[in-house]
């Protein structure tokens, strides 16, 4: 029997959550930082991608493995990308973008999805994970 602390997680609530927290972060960086366009999107992004990372760690005390690195990082791009499909739809219908803007737009996607891989990569990981301590004599 399992318990709690060995179940294993559903990656569709840490993705909701890496979305509630990019869009959160995006407004931070916008509105307190006064960063815009790509810096925004780079901090927003990153953040995330180290918010996930650390809350997997804290609640599952072990590090994703590669199935679970996949699953997250598929969800997260799955949920932003049908967000974002949502945004260019609104934006076409009001005025299509140039290329250039169509580019860019994707680019602002992208960088979403390739932050979460290089936070969640197991090398990233390292750097998160506890010190083991050993008993004083």
């Amino acid at each position: 029997m399992k318990t709690s602390i060995e179940r294993v997680p559903s990656m569709i609530h840490y993705a909701v959550g890496g979305v509630i927290a990019a869009f959160g972060f995006n407004l931070m960086a916008r509105l307190l930082l006064k960063l815009g366009g790509f810096p925004a999107t780079l901090v927003a992004a990153f953040l995330t991608g180290l918010l996930l990372l650390i809350a997997f760690r804290w609640m599952h005390r072990r590090p994703m493995n590669w199935k679970e690195r996949l699953r997250l990082v598929l969800c997260y791009a799955g949920i932003l990308g049908g967000l974002y499909i949502g945004l260019f739809a609104m934006m076409m219908l009001k005025e299509s973008p140039g290329l250039g803007g169509q580019v860019l737009f994707v680019a602002h996607y992208l960088i979403y999805p390739i932050a979460l891989i290089i936070c969640i990569s197991p090398h990233w990981s390292r750097l998160f994970r506890r010190k083991k301590t050993t008993p004083a004599k």
